[in-house]
């Protein structure tokens, strides 16, 4: 490159020149001004605007300077100066990596302090701003939940809190307590103080089961759930079910034990009656003479609670006709063998599935293997005051159907008294009958409206045609509406659910008159 006329420099010129390598610096690339004048150094301008134009940084900034200098001070400031400045007179912020936030959930135990191995990331050149990783940003719960925030801060201080003895550990991921999804905790050792569990109500219907409402109330309160009540519901017992409820309050009156009367309207009737007194969260239907297992609500609950308000939970039971004690309290293991293998709709089921395999099988759960949130109950509606018999089988299936599923817990254990005098599931009076009619008529019903699926409408079929059988020969006219009901359906194949003798006698004379040799 020739070298310019002197007549034509700049006084400058030979200043910029010296500097024009620090134009092609790749931190600052030039601007299309300084491009221009490093290849013609020739072109000369006002002295005021070649200043403006040249105001490129060249140096990274240093933290707490202005961005831009005033105006006025730049007129002030001496030629040596602004000569020195005038290819840096601009100070720019660049950003920084975000510092790491505390854990949202963490106590702070000690006052805010900067660590002594931090690094000062903000006093380090761009280049090393740009390649330093960036910090992970923390979950934490937003500033409208700060109470909230307070008081998981307090919630997991385990290591100077007593730990509370439970059978198992709480995972706090599990439980519908945080609002923030995004929120994440492991799991800590509560102390009893802290952790309020959710309340479970322990419903139970009394009619004339004076010999049995003890040993069903104890069970009741041996439960290992901390936080449960109990309600009883006397259907007008003519015997002194109400006087030995009483008495069991009286006794333990630092237990929450609620004892009501009403008049006889049936077992439906006072479960309803319960339900509007239940305050709880879940709710444990409990029959005055069956009993459950001391851990039977915390197995239940504990698989239950993470699923939501909508999913359901089944346990292992099993039917005794004989009392069971082990020291006075009703024996829970060692004397009563369940069933092995379990029966079909003993695992995890969608409601539909429930009601098909029951209805397959000839299955049943029996109401106090049920645990249920009480969302689900108000979603699912009361129960059927105008039914007697299979009440619960109506009411159930409409709640299996309501949930989002059904979890079987095998180590929760309930016991169902079968072939007792005066029970409900024994009666064969017309009432009783009408009510299994319309019972399996309702079931089916909620079944086919969810589902109408050929495995679903054989399965009614066979119901029907079950229905037939067991009506036979108290109520011969329920007993041909449901066969022809059957039929409808396009009849079921099955063999009916009775024993061998029956078998070979209805091949012989007819399944109508081998029902009545074999009732």
């Amino acid at each position: 490159m020739s070298t310019p006329p002197q007549a034509h420099r700049s006084p400058r010129w030979p200043h910029r020149l010296a500097s024009a390598h620090r134009l092609r610096s790749p931190l600052f690339p030039p601007t299309r001004r300084a491009a221009r004048l490093a290849r013609s150094p020739d072109t000369t301008a006002p002295r005021r605007r070649s200043r403006q134009r040249l105001r490129l940084p060249t140096r990274p900034p240093r933290r707490g300077r202005r961005t831009t200098r005033p105006r006025a001070r730049q007129h002030r400031t001496p030629r040596s100066a602004q000569r020195r400045h005038q290819l840096v007179p601009l100070r720019i912020r660049l950003p920084h990596p975000p510092r790491p936030r505390r854990s949202a959930v963490l106590p702070r135990t000690s006052p805010r302090r900067r660590p002594a191995s931090r690094p000062h990331l903000h006093r380090s050149s761009a280049r090393r701003l740009r390649a330093l990783p960036q910090a992970p940003r923390v979950s934490r719960l937003p500033r409208r939940h700060a109470p909230l925030r307070r008081r998981l801060q307090t919630l997991v201080l385990s290591n100077q809190l007593a730990p509370l003895h439970l059978t198992h550990q709480i995972n706090l991921n599990r439980l519908p307590l945080f609002p923030a999804p995004s929120l994440r905790l492991s799991t800590f050792t509560l102390h009893p103080s802290l952790f309020i569990p959710p309340l479970l109500s322990i419903l139970i219907p009394a009619y004339n089961a004076a010999p049995w409402i003890d040993t069903t109330l104890r069970s009741a309160l041996a439960q290992t759930w901390p936080n449960t009540e109990l309600i009883v519901v006397d259907d007008g017992s003519t015997d002194t079910t109400l006087a030995l409820a009483n008495a069991f309050a009286s006794a333990h009156s630092a237990a929450s034990i609620r004892v009501v009367t009403q008049p006889n309207r049936g077992a439906s009737a006072a479960r309803n009656h319960a339900l509007r007194l239940a305050r709880g969260d879940y709710i444990q239907f409990l029959d005055a003479d069956d009993w459950i297992a001391p851990d039977k609500i915390t197995i239940q609950l504990d698989r239950l609670i993470p699923l939501g308000p909508r999913a359901l939970a089944s346990a292992s039971w099993v039917r005794v006709d004989r009392e069971f004690l082990h020291n006075g309290e009703p024996s829970t293991r060692s004397s009563i063998t369940f069933p092995q293998p379990p029966p079909p709709n003993a695992r995890d089921l969608t409601g539909i599935e429930f009601l098909q395999l029951n209805f397959e099988t000839i299955s049943m759960m029996h109401p106090a293997a049920w645990l249920a949130p009480r969302a689900l109950l108000d979603a699912a509606g009361p129960w059927d005051e105008s039914l007697s018999l299979n009440d619960d089988g109506e009411y159930f299936a409409r709640v299996a159907l309501a949930s989002t599923g059904i979890v079987f817990c095998p180590d929760a254990r309930s016991f169902y008294r079968s072939n007792l005098s005066g029970s409900l599931s024994r009666r064969k009076d017309p009432r009783a009958l009408a009510s299994l009619h319309r019972s399996v008529e309702l079931t089916l019903s909620h079944l086919l409206a969810a589902d109408s699926s050929p495995r679903s409408t054989a399965a009614a079929a066979f119901a029907w045609k079950w229905a037939a059988f067991e009506l036979y020969p108290s109520s011969p006219d329920l007993s041909r509406d449901a066969e022809r009901r059957s039929l409808a359906l396009g009849g079921s194949p099955r063999p009916f659910p009775a024993s061998g003798r029956f078998q070979l006698l209805s091949q012989l004379l007819g399944w109508r008159l081998a029902r009545r040799l074999t009732a």
